[in-house]
């Protein structure tokens, strides 16, 4: 079969004259108070069912959507339809006490563990290896955030503007607290000060790129044989750079939240403490800071393979989960187009969850269990790194997985100083060596404790309480986010939305003579995030991270599940179009509505996040007329040897009979088709409908409008 022209898209194509809008903007030439009224009626009659779907849809999980093919294709009943049962997950059936044992068996298996590696290994050249792939890392973090950073946050400027978050870094470093963490929120508040001083011309990227420059000193130290002024540098340049990203963490806020970022401060936080263990003298304390690497690297990958299961996706315990993670997760690549179309997704999904349980408990089995359980971990990260787009993340956590090895099993060692040290400092360095062992000892006891907190809480009992010493210690790291819990892809969304953003603007018509004018909707691009549906998915090589297309992933969750249900209770598409419009805005973050105001006032740091643009030079465009901004329905498309709706089968085609595939194909010439994607808009309802004033022109109506957002 053939695919249908992109004319023929459903919402129609972004270069076609606007259709008559739908909502609080129905015509260009009325303002919002003259909406038909059977329209508001109908809107006044949807409030309270959207009331009841937004509060249905905050209490359940955001990353679960269900399978979307009964809204994309309605008029097919072989279609999957929305997945709406609720979640059960298989540890219900384990006893809280059971629960509480294991979580203790596991701190104490690997305390264990490492005691008996201690005594049999070294594991200074594995510890100098750590510290060097995690200055890598921050290099990469702090060079992909100084792209993006006055966009995001830069003040009077950026989406989140540092300059309104000021107040409540004030507030936040005077709340009593203990010593440290008071110290350390004193300084993020500093390096904030920094950026929003009147007359300082330091700007967000001006410190992420000194990040960078940091970065890259205290990775050029490992080169060096210079001992303990090494481990000192080294030691310095950790502090600032996990005061610097923590410091970022907060200024931030949504674009600095997701896990490997808290997973890079981890690391940050541990190799602060352990970078005076980075020599020789002091083998026993560098023994113990790659321990702690080594605890942190279990519970990266056991937490995310138990999340899979406790969180109750049936996806996961169908192992099922791998026929949607490819087209669903935030940024795909081409690889991922390859990967769904072809290989067992079955035997991956349970390689995936085996590896994750699995793999971890090898670390309790003596070094060949290290072993095995490094080779498994890195394949795992390195088959994420393959088929998405995780910036950073898939380093990081290679580099974490080194604390598996010792010292005879690596393969490059960094320099070691030359041994010519007197009888003095030979004294001096065993007293150094017996404070730092006494440092780390502790450092490790703290760590396993406040893990005994985390994994307590992985089951997700309510009545399974961690002991007051371990809560109390994890409170006083939480601040911080020196010791978190991790879940990977804990919960599979079975459909992907995306939203998109048009502008109204007048185009002369050269086909007509004489020439004339005519409004078009022009449709924006985001440079990685899935939109012209022609275009392949990129594949990001060096840990580049773009936040803003990644955050835009999470917006359309729970919107999508909101007019679902919304409909399925009986409210019509332009009662949910008006409602969204005017009376539901808490379902869109704070960022939202001044990010389409920056866009619309030609604001180039926020402009250079959107990227090059195939329909229109936005920095040299003038004001749109208009803002749509719609929910999409994407899916890969499926290879030339397959039909078109075999997009909307994932765990397989079914059986169909001819009156079920032509319905299905009659529905199909809704859809946008390209060489990647294919598309519809989603039940055709505008999310925001904007118009200007017919009588203050179009650069007093768009100002006008992008006040109030």
């Amino acid at each position: 079969m053939h695919a249908p022209s992109r004319s023929s898209a459903g919402g129609g194509s972004p270069s076609e004259v606007c259709p008559p809008l739908q909502g609080a903007a129905a015509s260009s030439h009325s303002p919002p108070s003259q909406v038909d009224s059977a329209q508001e009626t109908g809107a006044s009659a949807f409030a309270s069912s959207f009331s009841t779907a937004a509060l249905r849809s905050h209490a359940s999980s955001s990353a679960s959507l269900g399978a979307s093919g009964a809204a994309s294709l309605p008029h097919s009943s072989r279609v999957p339809s929305d997945d709406t049962q609720t979640r059960v997950s298989i540890f219900n059936l384990l006893p809280p006490s059971a629960c509480r044992a294991i979580s203790y068996l596991l701190v104490c298996g690997l305390s264990l563990s490492a005691l008996s590696s201690l005594a049999t290994y070294f594991h200074v050249a594995v510890l100098q290896v750590i510290l060097f792939g995690i200055a890598l890392s921050y290099a990469l973090a702090f060079l992909s955030l100084a792209r993006q950073a006055d966009g995001l946050i830069g003040p009077k400027v950026g989406i989140l503007p540092l300059d309104e978050l000021m107040p409540a870094l004030e507030q936040r470093a005077r709340v009593p607290a203990s010593p440290h963490v008071k110290f350390v929120m004193k300084a993020v508040h500093q390096v904030a000060t920094l950026v929003c001083r009147n007359k300082s011309n330091v700007l967000p990227s001006h410190l992420a790129y000194g990040g960078v420059a940091i970065s890259i000193f205290c990775a050029g130290l490992s080169f060096t044989a210079l001992g303990w002024p090494r481990a000192l540098w080294q030691t310095a340049c950790f502090a600032a750079l996990y005061v610097e990203y923590l410091a970022f963490r907060y200024m931030a806020r949504d674009f600095l939240s997701f896990q490997w970022d808290v997973l890079l401060l981890e690391c940050g936080f541990i190799a602060v403490c352990a970078s005076p263990c980075s020599t020789a003298a002091t083998p026993f304390a560098a023994g113990v800071s790659v321990m702690s690497f080594r605890l942190l690297a279990f519970k990266l990958l056991f937490c995310s393979g138990i999340c899979k299961l406790a969180s109750g996706d049936q996806k996961w315990s169908s192992f099922t989960a791998m026929n949607y993670h490819y087209w669903t997760q935030p940024l795909p690549n081409f690889v991922s187009w390859h990967s769904y179309w072809g290989g067992n997704k079955r035997l991956q999904a349970i390689g995936a969850v085996t590896f994750e349980i699995l793999g971890p408990l090898l670390i309790l089995f003596g070094r060949w269990g290290r072993i095995v359980a490094f080779f498994c971990f890195v394949l795992l990260i390195v088959s994420i790194y393959v088929t998405g787009n995780y910036g950073f993340f898939n380093i990081l956590s290679c580099v974490v997985c080194l604390a598996l090895l010792d010292d005879s099993l690596l393969l490059f060692k960094f320099p070691s100083p030359l041994e010519n040290a007197s009888v003095l400092q030979r004294a001096t360095e065993s007293l150094v060596a017996v404070l730092l062992g006494c440092v780390a000892g502790s450092f490790y006891i703290l760590f396993s404790l406040t893990s005994v907190a985390l994994f307590l809480k992985l089951w997700q009992k309510p009545l399974l309480e961690p002991p007051a010493l371990c809560a109390q210690l994890y409170g006083e790291l939480a601040p911080l986010h020196a010791c978190n819990l991790y879940g990977l892809f804990a919960s599979v969304t079975t459909s992907r939305y995306e939203v998109v953003i048009e502008e109204l603007h007048l185009v002369e018509d050269t086909s007509t003579h004489p020439p004339t004018t005519r409004e078009t909707w022009v449709e924006l691009d985001f440079l990685y995030k899935p939109g012209d549906v022609d275009r392949r998915p990129p594949w990001l090589w060096l840990g580049h991270m773009p936040r803003l297309d990644w955050r835009l992933w999470f917006l359309p969750l729970r919107l999508a599940r909101v007019v679902n249900l919304a409909i399925r209770d009986g409210a019509s598409p332009a009662a949910v179009s008006a409602a969204l419009q005017q009376g539901a805005p808490s379902l869109y973050p704070a960022w939202w509505p001044v990010l389409l105001a920056r866009i619309c006032r030609r604001q180039p740091e926020v402009l250079a996040l959107l990227g090059p643009q195939r329909n229109i030079d936005l920095a040299r465009a003038p004001c749109p007329r208009g803002l749509r901004v719609s929910l999409f329905d994407f899916r890969f498309r499926p290879p030339e040897n397959c039909p078109l709706y075999a997009a909307f089968f994932p765990e397989g085609m079914p059986a169909l009979t001819p009156q079920e595939i032509q319905e299905i194909e009659e529905e199909l010439q809704n859809w946008e088709v390209g060489d990647w994607w294919m598309r519809r808009r989603h039940r055709t309802i505008d999310l925001l409908s904007i118009r200007s004033s017919p009588k203050g022109g179009a650069d007093a109506g768009l100002a006008e409008n992008s006040n109030e957002s």
